[in-house]
C-alpha cells in the first residue's frame, strides 16, 4: 500500500520530527533530516502563545546534537523573519535569499 509523505518521512532512518509538548499539547516542532553530512531543518513552528520562551531554541540545540552524532558537518535551514533571531543566536548565517511562489484561486487577494 502507499502512504502519504509524512508517513514514508516518519518511516526514514535518516528524518527527524522533534516536537515540545505542554499539558499534552504540541506547541513546537520542526523536522530533521541528515543526508551527506547536512543536516537539513525544514517546517519549524512554535504555536504564537509560546513563542519567546526558548522553546524553539532548545528543540534546534537537541536537532543540531543529533545531527552532530549522524556525522553532520553543516546545517541549512530557511527562516522566516520570526525565526531569524533564533537561527542567528545559535550561529546560523544568511547566506541568501529564496523566492516563494503562490498560486490563489480566483478572487482571492492577500
Amino acid at each position: 500500500t502507499e502512504k502519504p509523505g509524512m508517513l514514508l518521512l516518519a518511516d526514514h532512518p535518516e528524518c527527524y520530527f522533534l516536537m515540545h509538548r505542554v499539558d499534552g499539547k504540541m506547541v513546537a516542532g520542526m523536522l530533521l533530516y541528515c543526508k551527506n553530512g547536512n543536516a537539513g531543518i525544514h517546517e519549524v513552528g512554535t504555536l504564537e502563545a509560546y513563542r519567546g520562551k526558548g522553546i524553539a531554541k532548545a528543540l534546534l540545540l537537541h536537532a543540531l546534537s543529533i545531527a552532530k552524532k549522524q556525522g553532520c558537518t553543516c546545517a541549512t535551514l530557511q527562516a522566516s523573519p520570526v525565526g531569524v533571531p533564533v537561527y542567528e543566536s545559535l550561529g546560523f548565517e544568511d547566506v541568501g535569499t529564496v523566492n516563494t511562489w503562490l498560486i490563489l484561486p480566483p478572487g482571492v487577494v492577500l
